[in-house]
């Protein structure tokens, strides 16, 4: 879910950046961010990096999930909604490419703030909408963020993409509604 939910946001926002910027060749990447000394940094090279920093159940909602089903309730676990958090990192050794791409990324979510299937038919099967939106975060915790990256600081903001939906489809329980009791005798 979590793979196929940032590999559709990757894509929608990755072809948006090559229009709008005429790239011919992908910017967008999903990974984590390498230390500058480390040798396996080329991937993030000249990229607007896209990496999961965070992810939060959100337990703001009340769940009840029962089906009526014939004459018998089915009981089905709950769903659970998550909230991630995304860094953007524009990782460009021209810095005014790095202020370029990001500022494109914020364009792009000003505009798009939310994926629906009526709008988005390739939005994976399982996720109906996604909502975008910028993490105020405090310059505290961005320097926290970045020190626990062991990574130097570039152009970045972070978004949370809230209403990540995790349903298993597993039944909990089955119950036969009661009947009223027969009381009388047959003949």
């Amino acid at each position: 879910m979590l793979d196929r939910a940032l590999s559709f946001v990757r894509d929608a926002l990755d072809s948006h950046l090559q229009r709008s910027l005429s790239l011919s060749e992908p910017v967008a990447v999903l990974n984590h961010l390498h230390h500058a000394d480390s040798g396996s940094s080329q991937k993030n090279q000249n990229r607007l990096i896209m990496a999961l920093i965070k992810i939060e159940q959100d337990s703001s909602r009340q769940y009840y999930n029962a089906q009526l089903q014939k004459n018998a309730t089915i009981s089905k676990l709950p769903p659970q909604f998550f909230n991630i958090n995304v860094l953007m990192a524009a990782n460009f050794d021209d810095y005014l490419e790095s202020l370029k791409v990001l500022s494109q990324v914020i364009l792009f979510f000003q505009a798009n703030s939310s994926f629906q299937r009526a709008s988005y038919p390739n939005l994976p099967e399982e996720l109906n909408l996604l909502e975008i939106e910028v993490e105020a975060t405090p310059d505290v915790k961005s320097f926290e963020i970045w020190g626990a990256l062991g990574t130097s600081y570039v152009p970045s903001i972070i978004y949370k993409i809230r209403r990540l939906i995790v349903d298993s489809h597993q039944i909990a329980g089955f119950q036969t509604p009661l009947r009223q009791p027969v009381t009388e005798v047959g003949q």
